[in-house]
């Protein structure tokens, strides 16, 4: 039998044919995105660089207006190779371990603490009448041009009614101390080691002006975070000057001495379960001079009210 001259031909164009019909069938579904493991780009893929053997992240992201604190050790109390007038009460420094906690970027505000007063969970602030008027002894509660103020002019118990009621506490020495100097180092101010001034936080100011403030009315605090540059390495603001602040624990002078400096049990209170009649206050107030305002000054004042004492909150996660 005789083939055609062109069947070789033919035979050579359908073997083409097949072979490109073959290729161009895919493997998998139509819209199948393409493999990108490193396996098939080999090395036109560019890695990432592997992340340095670091433990998962302490805390879930912070309430609304808090910042978180890590869990760790910290140094409290005042450095004696910082600082060459430490007092008796600040002594020795001494590590201390705290669990995670969050705490309030701001002290608390005139019209956040009106609401705790409107759900009737806490006192209104001091007050009294003058020719029919309700004066809050010039803290500017009532005025609406005020309301981003520190609360001032309550007591320990409705600062402590006022956390509870928004589901958080009093911070306690330690949890203050540690969110105003870090865990890094034992500097003097929230900020560092450089003296205070205006530009810093609310103080009285030997050095400038009588008081930073604009004495509105005789009162002389600030908004609440007038002053960032002043804010500690957590980010917290007004932890030095503008309003002292209530915390958790009962005075002790000798509270430091407890134990030895390097054996402090985890999160330490002072005068736990005890009924005093006075609490520690934190941080300084706008009467205060530089030196009152360093972060491990400790304060003490009955559980009344004052113009010069505020309070923030802190939470557990």
């Amino acid at each position: 039998m005789k083939h055609h001259p062109l069947t070789p031909i033919l035979y050579f164009v359908a073997l083409v044919l097949i072979i490109g019909l073959a290729c161009s069938v895919p493997t998998g579904q139509p819209n199948d995105p393409p493999d990108q493991s490193s396996d098939n780009l080999g090395g036109d893929v560019i890695q990432p660089p592997e992340e340095p053997n670091q433990p998962p992240p302490d805390l879930p992201t912070a309430p609304t207006g808090m910042v978180p604190v890590p869990s760790g050790n910290f140094q409290m109390g005042c450095d004696t190779n910082n600082y060459d007038n430490c007092y008796g009460d600040e002594l020795p420094l001494h590590t201390v371990y705290l669990d995670g906690y969050y705490i309030d970027i701001h002290e608390i505000t005139n019209s956040q603490y009106a609401q705790c007063v409107a759900a009737g969970a806490c006192d209104p602030p001091v007050s009294h009448e003058y020719e029919g008027q309700l004066i809050y002894n010039d803290n500017h509660y009532n005025d609406p041009q005020y309301t981003n103020y520190p609360v001032t002019l309550i007591s320990w118990y409705d600062a402590d009614n006022y956390c509870t009621w928004v589901g958080k506490s009093l911070p306690t020495e330690a949890q203050w101390e540690k969110a105003a100097r870090g865990n890094s180092d034992t500097r003097i101010w929230p900020w560092g080691n450089t003296f205070p001034d205006c530009t810093l936080l609310n103080f009285r100011d030997e050095g400038g002006v009588d008081f930073c403030g604009e004495n509105v009315n005789g009162v002389v605090t600030a908004a609440v975070g007038s002053h960032p540059g002043g804010a500690s390495p957590y980010g917290v603001m007004d932890m030095a000057g503008n309003v002292q602040e209530w915390v958790q624990d009962g005075p002790g002078g000798d509270f430091y001495s407890t134990y030895e400096p390097d054996a402090w049990p985890p999160n330490p209170i002072a005068g736990e379960g005890v009924n005093d009649t006075d609490k520690v206050i934190r941080g300084g107030g706008w009467s205060s001079n530089g030196y009152s305002v360093r972060v491990s000054v400790r304060s003490y004042s009955g559980m009344g009210p004052a113009n010069t004492i505020g309070f923030r909150c802190v939470s557990l996660p």
